[in-house]
């Protein structure tokens, strides 16, 4: 299923507890997963991923069947970055 989500400028992603992401590298979460707490977050929207943007990186990724989701966003045990863009310029004229 294809999604969005913003990561940060170092191209490292919520609390940056993992390595950076790279383009086409799938990764996956082991054990539990719930929204706002673990997993892989995103959105079915850019507009909607830009609420939760921690850095100017707009992303389009690949993830798993999410486990739970609600208005604005979703949790999956995968997800696989397919193309990342730096929009800062964008964002900041918008």
């Amino acid at each position: 299923m294809i999604a969005y989500k913003f990561i940060k400028d170092d191209f490292r992603s919520g609390s940056g507890d993992e390595p950076a992401w790279e383009i086409g590298k799938k990764r996956t979460v082991k054990g539990k997963i719930v929204l706002c707490e673990s997993g892989y977050h995103s959105c079915n929207t850019f507009y909607d991923a830009l609420g939760y943007a921690q850095g100017n990186v707009a992303c389009i990724v690949e993830v798993s069947k999410p486990s739970q989701h609600d208005k604005t966003k979703q949790v999956s045990r995968s997800c696989t970055i397919v193309k990342m863009v730096n929009v800062e310029r964008v964002l900041r004229l918008w």
